[in-house]
């Protein structure tokens, strides 16, 4: 097995700050796509166009794999299955089980308000939201779980699902064993750090969300996974090819190190919100922007707490506040 595959890379815009989403194509029987772009106009002529361009249509797809579950890696999917008996997706079975819970799971407004997300901004993500989803209407996805170490047989190669929790829960990638190539989500970017997302972890049917996940000690796991694979090549969810992997994997440990030493500085004796600290970390972010930078803030003071760097306490207004242990 050369350490190439047949694989084609389609960048389809999105809505989103995050810019242009990679779609791969694979070249092979049964032809397969791993992630399927935002559900706008523009992203469904693109990915027409990049078919095109191969000599191929919608209809050749035989298969979609779905790293994990947000609308610019999904969104198209419905579009390509189109009613098909035959075309199969598939998804991490958490991010399945999340998008079907995501109207009950997902307590957006409380998450925020824990971590000192002030009203009147609250009030502005929600109209940016609407715009949003005026522009950007997710239809309804199918999708059939994937497990840790699943394997999609090729004609000459398989891909074997790799669970890679941190950007989100259930985040999986397909890895190639023999060239040891990755197809990698949001898990490891060129150009990007990927997110530790606030999210709340997925309970029990019937059970509501008490607790949020730790997305950076997920984050921090997965890039041990990563070094293990001993990758050669990453094909990312965003940007150009990784063809230094171990370099990119040893970039991220040493950002997250620092950013821990930069967020536990920057807790005040009083203690500080998420919110606080994100503003002091990321001064300029505005809109969904300043969402990610609580989400990520959350993240590593998480971890912090439990390297028993610092404290944090739920006070009587609602709200967590995170103070350095001396």
């Amino acid at each position: 097995m050369q350490n190439s595959l047949p694989v084609e890379t389609i960048s389809l815009p999105t809505p989103f700050g995050v810019g242009q989403v990679n779609s791969f194509l694979i070249v092979a029987e049964p032809v397969t796509l791993i992630d399927a772009g935002a559900n706008t106009v523009d992203g469904e002529n693109a990915l027409k166009l990049g078919f095109a361009a191969k000599g191929l249509f919608l209809e050749s797809v035989e298969r979609i794999l779905i790293t994990h579950g947000h609308p610019d890696h999904y969104g198209l999917a419905p579009l390509i299955c189109n009613g098909s008996q035959t075309v199969r997706a598939y998804m991490g079975e958490q991010e399945v089980e999340r998008i079907a819970q995501r109207g009950t799971v997902w307590d957006g407004r409380r998450r925020l308000m824990e971590a000192g997300f002030p009203e009147e901004l609250l009030k502005d993500l929600a109209r940016l939201e609407r715009r949003v989803h005026r522009v950007h209407k997710v239809a309804k996805l199918q999708c059939l779980p994937v497990k840790d170490g699943q394997v999609f047989e090729f004609r000459d190669f398989a891909l074997r699902a790799v669970s890679l929790p941190g950007h989100t829960e259930g985040h999986v990638g397909y890895l190639e064993p023999e060239s040891r190539v990755l197809f990698a989500g949001d898990t490891l970017l060129p150009h990007v750090r990927p997110n530790p997302l606030l999210e709340p972890m997925l309970e029990p049917e019937g059970e509501s969300p008490s607790r949020r996940r730790h997305s950076l000690k997920q984050y921090l796991s997965t890039l041990d996974r990563l070094q293990s694979l001993d990758l050669t090549c990453v094909y990312p969810g965003h940007g150009p090819v990784i063809t230094n992997p171990a370099e990119a994997i040893d970039y991220m440990r040493s950002h997250h190190a620092r950013r821990l030493d930069r967020v536990v500085e920057s807790l005040s004796a009083e203690g500080s919100t998420a919110y606080d600290v994100s503003r002091l970390l990321h001064p300029k972010a505005e809109g969904h922007a300043r969402l990610m930078a609580v989400s990520e803030t959350m993240a590593h003071l998480d971890v912090l707490v439990e390297q028993l760097r610092a404290k944090n306490e739920m006070r009587e207004n609602g709200v967590e506040f995170f103070s350095r242990i001396l």
